[in-house]
């Protein structure tokens, strides 16, 4: 399988037409740029197409990277003024040189060592999409951009539970450690069975839902900005690169 072989890298697509009229310099002038929310440059991958950015990673892509790339492979949403309007696989008609592309470090990336260690990874087991929910914590504001985050949930027993948090803490590029386990209520969740993105997954007796941080909390943030048009893949449809998951082991 695939995945297993090349032990990969999900992330989080998202296209900004409003780029420009943020105050940020557009992909047509600054064909490669770099975003740095809180750490230090690290390095550059694709002779200077992008950079990482270590601690946060994120990527920001020139289109040429992107229109010469095998990443767009997924399914998106498409939103205007904050709201959704459509859901599409193939973006290509939509795609100009006034979109610059954000990969943001998915969850996804560490489930991988959550079996090395013999942890059941239940939506992996159930073969569903990792359920998702929005919470009552709020995120730190950044220009426009603020709101609630969302988080991803996994269910473990005690034992299992501190397992999880030692396993997924050396991963703190792609969301580290829970933000919460056990009552949801605590974090505004009413009902854990009924997931805002992704599916259900049973929870046993003996097991308590443990929530990491999530790559859709920007699109809250995007909602909330309300920028005028913006892509971003449907929640649990990530885009896969080819950097090792193990790159961002800390162990």
């Amino acid at each position: 399988m695939a995945s297993k072989r090349v032990s990969l890298f999900l992330v989080m697509l998202l296209l900004l037409a409003s780029w420009a009229a943020m105050g940020v310099a557009s992909a047509t002038n600054a064909p490669t740029t770099t975003l740095s929310l809180q750490s230090s440059y690290h390095g550059s991958l694709n002779d200077g197409d992008s950079t990482y950015v270590a601690q946060n990673p994120i990527f920001v892509l020139s289109p040429s990277a992107i229109a010469n790339s095998t990443l767009l492979n997924t399914e998106y949403e498409i939103t205007q003024n904050g709201q959704l309007t459509t859901e599409m696989s193939d973006i290509s008609a939509l795609w100009d040189n006034t979109l610059v592309a954000f990969l943001i470090g998915c969850s996804f990336s560490f489930e991988d060592a959550l079996i090395a260690e013999g942890l059941e990874v239940r939506n992996i087991s159930q073969n569903r999409n990792v359920p998702m929910y929005r919470t009552n914590i709020d995120c730190t504001p950044a220009g426009p951009f603020k709101g609630k985050m969302v988080v991803s949930m996994r269910p473990f027993d005690s034992k299992d539970t501190q397992e999880a948090i030692q396993v997924t803490g050396r991963f703190p590029s792609v969301h580290g450690a829970p933000i919460h386990f056990g009552d949801p209520k605590l974090i505004g969740i009413n009902d854990i069975n009924k997931p805002d993105y992704g599916d259900a997954v049973t929870i046993n007796n003996d097991e308590q839902p443990v929530f990491w941080a999530c790559g859709v909390t920007p699109q809250v943030a995007l909602e909330q900005a309300k920028l005028p048009f913006c892509i971003t893949h449907s929640p649990g449809c990530m885009l896969v690169t080819d950097i090792l998951n193990s790159t961002f082991d800390q162990r």
